[in-house]
């Protein structure tokens, strides 16, 4: 019985394995297959230039691997970037970079720097970046084991400032280099390569085409200047960073921060899929990544919808101001306490001369970052059906359009229909000499009789004004109300008044004090 049972027990046990392994290749396929995600932030016009070879790079990773993905700007926001990422073995960036240190603050900000420059929202051109940052990057990204990030004409990130911007001391570069990379080691990546002159294609043909380590694709980069140095990371814990900038203490240009463990020569290795991607299939090698919805406060998702903003302080260059978005809120969903509030400053005046790049800045091809096409987002507070947040003035006076975006509390923009309900508003920024009036927007006095005013003169220069002895005030520093009443005026019927010193009370009118002089004009309404 035995003997005629074990071909029927080897048939079965043959067409099980027939049945697993027609159930099992694309399993298999998918595992042994890299993802390749190549990402291009919105730059403005160099924008298609970066598209440009982060194509070429993608062309070449198709000959190994048949999962690439490209996430390209305008379409380029953080959740179309966050679900791409996800298992990624090889991640190609090129866009805007935003690192520390930096003349913008003295400490890092990890929810926009030393991550990606992408759009704000999909579709609406390659104009307008928004930071997102080593932050955002460390808790929603998992890379795949041994992964490689790749960042390519970035300011800041290989050690490098940005044009303009003087480059700073050896150690200001490694600072650079160590935060930039520490976000996406967090992620998972066992190497983080950040080239200024190097193209996405010669990496990706070295780790995938022949299976070499990420440190030593960078070392046999044709950029390679031969200054090798290295430093211990103090953002990372095991990891080691390698510099090699093009002169002895300048032109920091290339970097690879190496994790823990994957400091060695093989540190780094990418799995490859040798032969793969000969042909091409019906309708190309393209994988669309589909959007993710942004997850909307509850308010907002029943029909919130904001008004007409409104700013609290003067427009003073370079000062701080609060901006009030009122919501009008039409269900009993609460607004939430978490939300974020960008701003935009697009100039209205003619725009200042250009400043010269200084020696040791990036290459040519490097997008110059313009204050009009950055999207600056900061964290809430929710009062009632109020949001407000402290927003930073330009620091060039000038008229302005500025721009308002509500945000979630990762910085995600909200639905387009809650953006376009928000009005632009017109600032004029004050500069130096800048001073506001405030006076009663009415005045009621008896035909043919004499009256004053009640003026409150707020100084919006840089330094106070000259000091008035006999005045109440020995001086008017910026920011400080002086309030002053002005002689009387003739009520005479659509005639023009000539014009009356207004100086502060008490004040001798032989000194130098500030003064403003104020005109009437009474016209029959």
């Amino acid at each position: 019985m035995t003997g005629r049972r074990t071909p029927v027990r080897v048939a079965f046990i043959a067409l099980a394995v027939a049945m697993l392994a027609a159930l099992l290749p694309a399993a298999t396929a998918a595992a042994a297959s890299p993802r390749i995600v190549l990402i291009v932030g919105p730059v403005g016009g160099l924008t298609e230039t970066y598209r440009d070879l982060a194509r070429a790079g993608a062309r070449e990773a198709r000959r190994y691997t048949d999962d690439v993905v490209e996430v390209y700007s305008p379409d380029a926001t953080w959740p179309r970037v966050r679900a791409a990422l996800r298992g990624a073995s090889v991640v190609v960036y090129l866009g805007h970079g935003n690192g520390f240190p930096s003349p913008y603050g003295n400490r890092l900000r990890p929810a926009v720097q030393d991550g990606f420059g992408l759009n704000p929202v999909a579709g609406r051109g390659d104009g307008t970046h928004q930071y997102f940052g080593e932050g955002l990057i460390s808790d929603q990204v998992r890379l795949a084991p041994g992964a490689v990030v790749l960042l390519f004409r970035l300011c800041y990130a290989s050690g490098l400032s940005e044009p303009g911007v003087p480059e700073g001391s050896e150690s200001t570069a490694r600072q650079r280099v160590d935060n930039y990379a520490a976000g996406f080691l967090a992620a998972g990546a066992s190497a983080v390569i950040a080239d200024a002159y190097a193209s996405p294609a010669t990496y990706i043909r070295a780790l995938l085409g022949s299976s070499v380590s990420a440190r030593t694709a960078w070392t046999r980069s044709g950029t390679a200047n031969g200054n090798v140095r290295s430093f211990a990371s103090e953002r990372t814990a095991g990891a080691v960073a390698l510099m090699d900038p093009e002169r002895a203490t300048s032109g920091f240009a290339r970097s690879i921060v190496l994790a823990a463990g994957a400091a060695g020569a093989a540190g780094g290795v990418v799995p490859s899929v040798p032969g793969r991607g000969s042909t091409v299939p019906p309708g190309g090698w393209e994988v669309v990544v589909p959007p993710v919805a942004t997850t909307a406060p509850e308010a907002f998702t029943l029909g919130a919808r904001p008004g007409a903003a409104a700013l609290e302080g003067n427009p003073l260059a370079g000062s701080t101001v609060r901006l009030h978005l009122p919501v009008a809120v039409t269900t009993d969903a609460p607004l939430r306490s978490d939300y974020r509030l960008g701003v935009r400053w697009v100039p209205l005046d003619d725009p200042t001369t250009p400043v010269e790049p200084v020696a040791g800045d990036l290459p040519a091809d490097v997008a110059i970052e313009s204050a009009a096409s950055l999207v600056e987002v900061t964290p809430a507070t929710t009062t009632g059906n109020f949001v407000s947040a402290p927003v930073s003035l330009p620091a060039a006076s000038g008229r302005y359009r500025l721009e308002i975006t509500v945000h979630d509390r990762d910085g995600v923009a909200l639905p387009y229909a809650v953006q376009a309900a928000i009005p632009g508003l017109v600032v004029h920024v004050g500069g130096p000499g800048a001073a506001w009036l405030d006076a009663p927007p009415a005045l009621s006095i008896t035909a043919a009789t004499q009256a004053s005013v009640q003026v409150v003169v707020t100084n919006g220069e840089a330094e106070a004004w000259g000091s008035c002895p006999g005045a109440p005030a020995p001086s008017i520093v910026p920011g400080s109300l002086l309030p002053v009443a002005s002689p009387v005026l003739p009520v005479a019927p659509a005639a023009l008044g000539e014009p009356a010193a207004l100086a502060a009370p008490g004040a001798s009118p032989t000194v130098a004090c500030p003064t403003v002089r104020l005109v009437g004009r009474w016209v029959p309404v």
